[in-house]
């Protein structure tokens, strides 16, 4: 008997953890973005040469700039770049930095 409620238990548990993956994954692709594979994501589409990958990234700006804003998938885990004032000022403030004075490292 109470094997089968710690079954129930685990299960219950499995299916509330997919739940919540699936309206994660329902959020994220609002954010545009460019075709992602399932499990992988971008990963494999991105250059490993740094300038390419520059090259590639200013391309995506360049690509959703009207948005603002572009998501990428780096293997389960979503990348969310802004490049739009509004939207990083927005974010700032959140996170509660909009006191914070951000400089240029000159070691």
């Amino acid at each position: 008997m109470l094997t089968l409620v710690f079954a129930g238990i685990i299960t219950l548990l499995c299916i509330w953890i997919a739940w919540k993956r699936i309206v994660f994954c329902q959020m994220m692709s609002v954010i545009p973005g460019p075709k992602a594979w399932p499990i992988i994501g971008n990963t494999f589409q991105i250059k490993r040469d740094p300038h390419e990958f520059l090259i590639q990234i200013s391309g995506w700006a360049e690509e959703f700039r009207a948005e603002g804003i572009c998501r990428i998938w780096l293997a389960q885990k979503p990348v969310v770049g802004l490049f739009k004032a509004e939207y990083v000022e927005v974010e700032c403030m959140r996170i509660n930095l909009n006191d914070t004075v951000i400089t240029p490292n000159t070691r």
